[in-house]
């Protein structure tokens, strides 16, 4: 249960050892990237090859909480085949059986599945990054877990889903996806303070991934169970991301069925190291390209599909403007 917005639908990275490194962390600290209200800076014109990242939380997606057929699994499928992603971040995955049954239904589509995410009754919400391998790229066995933003320290366990990440490539466009499940609102007394705190850990580790010179071109996708303006994603975007979820809210669209609310985010990289140009992930977005996904209309959806829409948003593919 997830409470309005305004809305209608219309592993651990070190201390940087060098002085240089260090230099450039202070620079991100400081909000030196160049981040305003808008994403008109760097970003990509329409036109030429494009892939399509999104995200869409499955609700349960072999769980004993939402029965589900082989016919269900397929129109799953067909839901993510019409949307026309080739990279989703999903979330909720109860049974990886489950997930095999949809991916059988997307010819070409590989997965992987994170470790995380497994309560103390033995129920599973865990996440995973279903990709096209015709026109994506990725080492599975390098993805890696944050398992620093399970926040066991707020929590007093290891229950909640840890940030996937993994290296991509879609045509020249080579770029790292963050898939995230962060803390529900249910029992939501002490919870605004934990899911912050997920944000700030992931916002913390992408500036570390960027003082060190690793790829800048960084998307977080997923179920945030916030609002594009919460102090949540303002933690999580903060000196370092612009959420693109902003354009689907301008739009009065929602992700969210049941509380028609906007809570599945996307959000990209715009970074300004020492007064060079705006680069990261933005400079590939194609602006005005985010939206929901809206798959109310398919009969009866939300009896075998979810509570959830997907979100998509678009990136130019056949240059790799941050070269």
């Amino acid at each position: 249960m997830e409470p309005k917005d305004n809305t209608s639908f219309g592993q651990s990275v070190q201390n940087d050892p060098t002085k240089e490194l260090s230099e450039m962390k202070k620079k991100l600290e400081s909000n030196s990237t160049g981040v305003t209200g808008g994403i008109s800076q760097g970003t990509a014109e329409k036109g030429g090859s494009t892939v399509e990242i999104g995200t869409y939380n499955m609700e349960w997606l072999g769980g004993s909480e939402k029965r589900r057929s082989d016919k269900d699994y397929a129109m799953l499928a067909q839901v993510i085949k019409d949307s026309g992603v080739e990279v989703m971040g999903i979330q909720e995955i109860a049974d990886e059986k489950a997930l095999q049954k949809v991916v059988s239904n997307l010819p070409g589509f590989d997965y992987i599945i994170g470790t995380t995410g497994i309560r103390d009754d033995g129920r599973k919400q865990h996440i995973g990054i279903i990709y096209n391998t015709e026109r994506v790229q990725c080492d599975k066995s390098k993805a890696i877990e944050l398992k620093e933003a399970q926040v066991p320290n707020l929590m007093g366990d290891t229950h909640l889903r840890a940030p996937l990440i993994v290296d991509m490539k879609a045509d020249n466009f080579s770029f790292t996806l963050v898939n995230v499940h962060l803390k529900s609102k249910r029992g939501e007394s002490g919870k605004t303070s934990i899911r912050d705190e997920q944000a700030k850990i992931i916002n913390k580790w992408m500036k570390d991934q960027i003082a060190a010179g690793k790829d800048k071109d960084i998307i977080v996708v997923g179920d945030c169970n916030d609002f594009v303006d919460s102090q949540c994603m303002k933690s999580l975007s903060n000196g370092v991301m612009q959420m693109v979820t902003e354009e689907a809210k301008a739009k009065g669209e929602y992700s969210n069925i049941p509380w028609k609310s906007l809570i599945d985010q996307i959000g990209i990289t715009v970074v300004n190291i020492n007064g060079g140009p705006v680069g990261g992930a933005v400079a590939n977005y194609i602006k005005d390209s985010t939206y929901v996904f809206d798959a109310r209309k398919y009969p009866n959806y939300r009896k075998w599909g979810s509570d959830h829409m997907p979100v998509v948003a678009s990136f130019k593919s056949d240059v790799d403007i941050d070269g």
